[in-house]
């Protein structure tokens, strides 16, 4: 009997229909204990042993428990028959985390092992699901296992490290790779990269580049998913220069960018407000002979309107359609927020209706937009026709929706309108969102309606949220202006005390 299972009872397993995958498997007791284990040790095991002086040393020290686990499935006279009786689809049909674990327990308990090859694909299939840390913790009892891993596994696991942005373990996932005598290969390197991205701590970027020599010194050529990770980077720090000749090295050393890193460094200059390199840059894509993509346009498209050059979006749109590349409701929603946010809200409007006659059928994204426009233009009974609309048209009101209805109520005077949206919401179960709160606050100070107000900030400390600093500022003033009103300094000074205790 697995003792192991019998020691740790808090941890209740819901029980699952397991799929014929796992059919000639009854080991509901030996499954129970691979997904405790799967699931308990998530990284710990590489946050204690993963170095890079250990040679993957830390494999042996994987609890016993998961050896104990092959054993206690049952064993079947006819496990390589039931194994090879689904050699068609026992990778590519996996879409539980459950019959993952299955298959890997009758890989595993084969002699001799079935190929490195099919256990990369097992691990793809986790990886595919979103499970990293499942993907790394089974990439350890792999390796425990004696199944000879190759470059393949450790890029996997390597992946799986990164998405989980644990770059120092990505790092030595690198060492494991020299001292076991694989070569690591531009993948790898691209994974560090990428990791170092995602994570996005202080000065990774110069990390970054370091890397990139290390490569070329080591003979291996980066390819653009290795470059790309820095263009962007330097994009996000605004750090357009260094993003271009970063760009240009990358020509140097024979290595062309691709329309992805174009797209990356175009939505740099947008967002830097520097649209005339923006076109500049696209106009060069044509002259390479690379077809925009989608992406590409959707970003040239949300520079423009963000610079107030309507004009200029609306004949690129044109191109786009003329050149066969077909929008998305991604820039649909563009088109729309460019419309709100340049004051042509009545050309917003008609283009919603155009969509929800035809196609794409707008989502409560477009609906937001547009609401949120129009109370900025005014016209509060269109925006709250729009709203109401929403259930006739299968769609449900979220934060956003509700946040930009009690704003614009508020703008309006329309104060109990906007109290009772803040109801709806409670009772949706939308009270995650604290800026609600503080919209109809700084409405009802504004309207000088102090009481309704100070409730407001009692509910907001009941439920864990603080006033903004915005909110703060009209509080004070009222209070300024009011003079030494007893109440409002009495909440004032509980906000304050209420803040410090949180510190402390």
């Amino acid at each position: 009997m697995n003792r192991w299972v019998k020691k740790n009872p808090p941890l209740a397993l819901s029980e699952k229909r397991i799929s014929p995958l796992a059919s000639n498997f009854t080991a509901a007791k030996g499954l129970a204990s691979m997904r405790l284990i799967v699931r308990g040790s998530i990284l710990n095991w590489a946050n204690r042993a993963l170095s890079p002086g250990n040679i993957l040393s830390f494999l042996p020290r994987f609890p016993s428990h998961f050896s104990a686990l092959h054993n206690d499935v049952a064993v079947m006279p006819n496990i390589h028959d039931s194994y090879l009786q689904h050699s068609k689809s026992r990778f590519t049909g996996i879409k539980k985390l459950d019959d993952a674990l299955v298959l890997y327990s009758q890989m595993v308990r084969m002699k001799p092992f079935p190929p490195i090859v099919q256990f990369n694909q097992l691990l793809n299939s986790i990886v595919k699901m979103g499970r990293y840390s499942d993907a790394v913790s089974l990439f350890k009892d792999i390796s425990a296992s004696g199944v000879p891993i190759d470059n393949c596994t450790l890029n996997i696991a390597s992946n799986s490290l990164a998405r989980l942005c644990r770059v120092e373990l990505v790092f030595s996932i690198l060492g494991s790779h020299l001292k076991l005598g694989l070569v690591p290969d531009v993948f790898l390197f691209a994974t560090l990269l990428k990791g170092l991205f995602l994570q996005g701590r202080e000065g990774w970027i110069s990390d970054a580049e370091k890397i990139i020599d290390t490569m070329i010194k080591k003979g291996i050529d980066p390819d653009t998913v290795t470059y790309s990770p820095l263009v962007d980077g330097y994009c996000k720090q605004g750090k357009m220069d260094n993003a271009l000749e970063f760009l240009n090295t990358m020509i140097r050393r024979g290595c062309d960018p691709n329309i992805h890193t174009y797209s990356i460094l175009l939505n740099g200059y947008c967002k830097s407000g520097c649209s005339e390199k923006a076109m500049q840059l696209f106009e060069k894509i044509h002259s390479i002979f690379l077809k925009p993509t989608v992406v590409t346009y959707n970003t040239m498209l949300d520079g423009l309107f963000h610079v107030g050059r309507c004009v200029d979006a609306e004949k690129l749109f044109n191109k786009m359609i003329k050149n066969r590349e077909y929008p998305d409701l991604v820039t649909y929603n563009i088109i729309l927020d460019g419309f709100c946010k340049n004051n042509r809200v009545p050309q917003a409007l008609s283009l919603l209706r155009m969509m929800e006659a035809k196609s794409p059928i707008p989502d409560i994204i477009s609906y937001n937009i547009v609401i949120n426009g129009l109370f900025n233009d005014g016209k509060s009974c269109t925006a709250i026709e729009l709203f109401n609309a929403l259930p006739s048209k299968g769609l449900r009101p979220n934060v956003i929706t509700y946040r930009s209805m009690i704003s614009g109520l508020c703008q309006e005077g329309l104060l109990e309108d906007a109290k009772d949206m803040l109801k709806k919401m409670e009772k949706n179960d939308l009270m995650s969102d604290s800026e609600a709160y503080n919209v109809l606050i700084r409405g009802l100070l504004k309207k000088n309606e102090h009481c309704d107000a100070l409730l407001l900030l009692d509910d907001m400390s009941r439920l864990g949220f603080s006033p903004d600093n915005r909110t703060c500022e009209i509080l004070l003033k009222s209070f300024l202006r009011e003079g030494p009103n007893s109440t409002l300094l009495h909440m004032l000074l509980s906000i304050k005390d209420s803040d410090q205790n949180s510190i402390s």
